[in-house]
């Protein structure tokens, strides 16, 4: 929508015009005419509306973090593991969030990623995470929003991730971490713990777990948001499921909280990594 100004400066009156459409930067341009600043916002409308990435042609930059700043606000809200793409794209703004959207190259997200793996000594798999949060951006950014030509992502390898392997904790690893857990300044983790070993679910599923997920009554808990999409259903021992009512009644938690929730905003769930290393050590 663009709007005019009117106003005076030492060649007479002048009128500047601002265009702004959702989700794209502002235009600025002035005119000595009001009939050419109106003319110009019609044109520039039309023109932007059909196509966004017309936008660049402008010589505008469009930043990576303008970017992340607009999937953060409309697509995070709608995905599983909004906390670890939220993370993950923080990591990436502060890297290169200054560079035009355009101007992005596959060799430059391809140093980042080695830059992770040899400097911060983080994992194949974890690295290729990395790339595939930033690929699910530029594809969106791409396919919904037009304001790429193409996903730079999407030249680059997968780094060739090791097999995993299947390993049960021996009575006594599992009362030693139970001990350390107990030790923990981290209130929920030996409940978090407990329930991991017990049920066998996944880290964010257990971490995302609402209230009224939690059938009391057939010993359950609903988990809805699996990787395949599909409904589990995770039988509870009485003994964790009177843990969970406790916990319910001493924090006074209602439906749509998080059973293990941020200290800090119940809308947000509970971060246990630092907490959980901790006890492994």
């Amino acid at each position: 929508m663009g709007t005019i100004v009117k106003r005076k400066n030492k060649n007479g009156e002048v009128y500047t015009v601002r265009v702004r459409l959702k989700n794209l930067p502002e235009i600025t341009a002035t005119f000595k005419e009001l009939e050419e600043a109106e003319r110009f916002i019609f044109e520039k409308e039309i023109w932007l509306t059909k196509d966004p990435l017309n936008y660049s042609k402008l010589g505008r930059k469009y930043l990576l973090k303008d970017l992340i700043k607009k999937f953060t606000a409309e697509r995070l809200p709608i995905l599983k593991a909004s906390e670890e793409y939220r993370r993950i794209l923080f990591w990436w703004s502060e890297q290169i969030g200054e560079i035009d959207i355009k101007d992005i190259s596959p060799s430059t997200i391809d140093h980042l990623r080695n830059y992770l793996l040899r400097n911060r000594r983080i994992s194949k798999s974890r690295v290729n995470r990395y790339t595939a949060v930033l690929s699910s951006l530029f594809t969106t950014a791409v396919r919904e929003w037009q304001l790429m030509e193409s996903n730079p992502c999407s030249k680059i390898k997968k780094f060739k991730e090791p097999e995993g392997r299947t390993r049960y904790l021996s009575n006594e690893e599992r009362r030693r971490l139970l001990d350390a857990c107990k030790m923990s300044r981290n209130k929920d983790l030996l409940l978090v713990v407990e329930l991991a070993i017990s049920s066998g679910m996944r880290k964010n599923e257990i971490l995302t777990i609402r209230i009224r997920q939690i059938d009391f009554d057939n010993g359950w808990i609903n988990i809805y948001e699996t990787k395949n999409d599909n409904k589990r259903i995770i039988p509870i021992s009485a003994a964790l499921l009177k843990k969970f009512q406790l916990k319910i009644d001493r924090e006074k938690l209602v439906a749509d909280d998080f059973l293990f929730h941020s200290e800090r905003d119940r809308a947000r769930p509970r971060c246990i990594r630092v907490a959980f290393t901790n006890a492994l050590k």
